[in-house]
């Protein structure tokens, strides 16, 4: 009676291993395959934005951004104000 026993419970105990194997793969196959698209959308993006800019990168009128920098005169208290590790 137990080697019957042990027999169902092993065979039950595979199923639902081989079932729930079978739903991680899914899940894997489907993340993957958005992963996919992700990255087919983002190169759609990136082609079309490159055509549109490449008319302006062309001509030399694309307006670069200044970076405006402010002299610092206290110099002393700086690295209290901004420290280089906040951390610390």
């Amino acid at each position: 009676m137990v080697k019957v026993a042990t027999f169902f419970a092993m065979t039950l105990g595979a199923f639902v291993f081989w079932q729930s194997m079978d739903k991680v793969h899914v899940w894997i196959a489907l993340r993957q395959d958005e992963k996919q698209e992700k990255m087919e959308r983002e190169a759609e993006i990136r082609r079309v934005r490159d055509d549109l800019l490449k008319p302006s990168k062309q001509s030399g009128s694309m307006n670069k951004p200044s970076i405006t920098r402010i002299p610092i005169k206290d110099v002393s208290n700086f690295s209290l104000r901004f420290p280089l590790h906040p951390g610390l």
